[in-house]
């Protein structure tokens, strides 16, 4: 014997489940530094969505990615920049997933006479 209620639960659950939006893809973005240079270059995001920055220092030495207005405008979920910069060491991964938030921010690298060297970068958000 059905129950009159236990249908009407599984009608409801079903329309429930077909009525959630699937989940907005991710914007994956790979910032490669290396010998005093970041690539790509402009840094190019969608403002709103969610992004993955992925960076990936392919040089033999230490860099950083400094972006303290960047950082501080953008809504982090996942990962951490403190201070606004990414340290990486030579070989480094590290992935930050942000909403990033529109306008141009400039980024550079702070360690000794890398600025100078060209180690730096603009990003547009739009």
């Amino acid at each position: 014997m059905r129950h009159p209620l236990l249908v009407a639960a599984a009608a409801v659950s079903t329309l429930s489940i077909a009525a959630v939006p699937a989940t907005a893809a991710i914007q994956a973005v790979t910032v490669t530094l290396s010998s005093y240079k970041y690539q790509p270059n402009p840094i190019q995001l969608v403002g709103g969505a969610r992004t993955e920055l992925i960076f990936v220092n392919a040089s033999g030495k230490s860099h950083n990615f400094v972006a303290r207005t960047f950082f501080a405008n953008a809504q982090i979920v996942d990962g951490s920049a403190p201070g606004g910069a990414i340290e990486l060491k030579a070989g480094e991964r590290k992935t930050v997933t942000l909403i990033p938030r529109p306008g141009t921010y400039k980024v550079h690298c702070s360690h000794f006479g890398h600025d100078a060297l060209g180690m730096k970068a603009g990003i547009v958000v739009e």
